[in-house]
C-alpha cells in the first residue's frame, strides 16, 4: 500500500486535485482491506467498513487524476470494486438497509464456507463456526443492497443461498420455548401491556408462537424488556425464518403425483411410493413464502401437510459405525459441543442418542463424521 501512503494526502504538482475514488461494492476483498486502510486513512475502522460495504461510498478525495488511478489500480488489486470519477461525476451512494441470513443447502463446502466467512467478516474460525451452526444462520447486518449482491455471488458457488431483509420493513414472530405456565402468562402480559395481538391459541396444550406479523417498532419495544429476563423466548425475523414441509397424508391422484414431480424434482416413478409413506419430509429448508404456497397446494390437492420451523427444531445424532475413533470423539466435541465423556459414550458399544443441535450444525457434524469414516443418524429430539 506504498502508493496509497505517499499518494492518499499529497497535493498534485498542477493544482488539479479534483478526482476521488468511489467503491462501488465490496467485491471480492474482505474485512482484511479494513485494517490495511486503517494504517493509511484517518478514519475509524468502524468508517472504514461503513464505506467498503454501505457502497457506493466516497473513499478518497482531493486527488489528481495520476493519483487517483494509481490508487484505485492498487485498490482493485485487492479485489475492491472501485472507480475513478471526477468531483463533477455524481454517485448514488449506499445506504445500512439490508441485513443477510445464510441458508445452507449441501453440507459437503461447509469448511470453505467458513473460510469465506472468516474473510469477509475478519473472524476466527470459532466464530465463523459459532456464526454456522446457528439457526437462523444470520450473517451480517447494516449492509447495502451491492453489498448483497456481491455476497450473492461469492457464496452461490458453495452452494449457499441468501436470505436478504430490510428490517425497518419486516415482519417478526414470538416464540416461547418450555416454560412454567406462570412464565408463560407473564410474556403474555408483556404483549397485552404493550397492546400487541396474541395469537389465538388452537390446541389444549400450550404453542410455542405466541405474536405474528409484529413490525420492527413493535419487536423493538418488547424485546427491550424480554431481553433484561431468563425466558426462553425468541424474536425471529420471518424473512430468515426456514421450514420443513412435511406431507402428512394425501391422495394417490395424478394430480398429487404430479405436484411432487413439479416441486421436489422426484422421479416420476418415487411419487407413488412417497405417498405410501406419509408422514414424509418432502421439502427441506425452504422460505416462509414458498412454505405457505406449498401448503396451500397440498390441501387443493386434498391433502394435508405441515410446516416445521428449523429455527427451534433440536437433534440428537446416533452413531451406527465408528470408522477414525479419535478424530470422531475431537468431532463431536469440536463441533458438536458434547463433554469428553458424551463423546465418548456416543461412540461405545452402547450408544445412544447424543448431542443437542441445531439443523445446520446436525447436518456439518454428520458430513464431517463422514470423512473419518464414522456413520450416523441424525435425529429430531422431541
Amino acid at each position: 500500500m506504498s502508493v496509497l501512503n505517499s499518494s492518499a494526502g499529497a497535493v498534485a504538482a498542477d493544482g488539479v486535485t479534483d478526482y476521488r475514488i468511489i467503491v462501488n461494492s465490496i467485491g471480492d476483498a474482505g474485512a482484511r482491506l479494513v485494517g490495511v486502510l486503517k494504517k493509511v486513512l484517518p478514519l475509524s475502522e468502524a468508517r472504514l467498513a461503513a464505506l467498503l460495504y454501505q457502497a457506493p461510498a466516497e473513499l478518497l478525495n482531493g486527488l489528481s487524476r495520476t493519483q487517483a488511478e494509481q490508487i484505485n489500480t492498487l485498490l482493485r488489486s485487492t479485489g475492491l470494486d472501485s472507480q475513478v470519477l471526477s468531483k463533477d461525476e455524481a454517485f448514488t451512494p449506499g445506504d445500512a438497509s439490508f441485513e443477510v441470513a445464510l441458508a445452507i443447502k449441501p453440507t459437503s463446502n461447509m469448511l470453505a464456507i467458513a473460510q469465506l466467512i472468516m474473510e469477509l467478516l475478519g473472524v476466527k474460525l470459532g466464530k465463523a463456526r459459532e456464526i454456522l451452526c446457528s439457526s437462523p444462520t444470520v450473517l451480517i447486518g447494516n449492509v447495502s443492497e451491492s453489498t448483497v449482491a456481491a455476497l450473492r455471488r461469492r457464496f452461490a458457488p458453495l452452494g449457499v443461498e441468501l436470505d436478504v431483509s430490510c428490517p425497518a420493513n419486516a415482519a417478526f414472530d414470538l416464540f416461547l420455548g418450555d416454560c412454567p405456565g406462570r412464565d408463560r402468562e407473564r410474556v403474555k402480559q408483556m404483549l397485552r401491556d404493550l397492546r400487541l395481538p396474541l395469537l389465538p391459541e388452537q390446541r389444549a396444550e400450550p404453542q410455542p408462537l405466541l405474536a405474528i406479523g409484529l413490525s420492527k417498532s413493535q419487536a423493538d419495544k418488547l424485546w427491550a424488556q424480554l431481553r433484561r429476563t431468563s425466558l426462553p423466548v425468541r424474536l425471529v425475523n420471518r424473512d430468515f425464518e426456514r421450514f420443513d414441509l412435511r406431507l402428512d397424508q394425501a391422495p394417490k391422484t395424478p394430480a398429487m403425483i404430479d405436484f411432487l414431480v413439479t416441486t421436489t424434482g422426484m422421479p416420476e416413478r418415487i411419487a407413488p411410493k412417497v405417498l405410501e409413506k406419509t408422514p414424509v419430509v418432502i421439502q427441506q429448508n425452504i422460505p416462509f413464502a414458498q412454505m405457505t404456497e406449498q401448503l396451500e397446494a397440498i390441501a387443493a390437492l386434498g391433502g394435508q401437510a405441515s410446516g416445521h420451523l428449523l429455527a427451534f427444531q433440536v437433534f440428537g445424532i446416533v452413531v451406527e459405525k465408528v470408522g477414525d475413533a479419535t478424530a470422531t470423539a475431537h468431532l463431536l466435541q469440536g463441533l458438536g459441543g458434547l463433554s469428553q465423556e458424551a463423546a465418548l459414550a456416543a461412540i461405545s458399544p452402547a450408544r445412544g442418542m447424543a448431542g443437542a443441535l441445531t439443523n445446520p450444525q446436525a447436518r456439518w457434524l454428520q458430513q464431517e463424521l463422514k470423512r473419518v469414516g464414522t456413520e450416523c443418524r441424525v435425529v429430531l429430539r422431541t
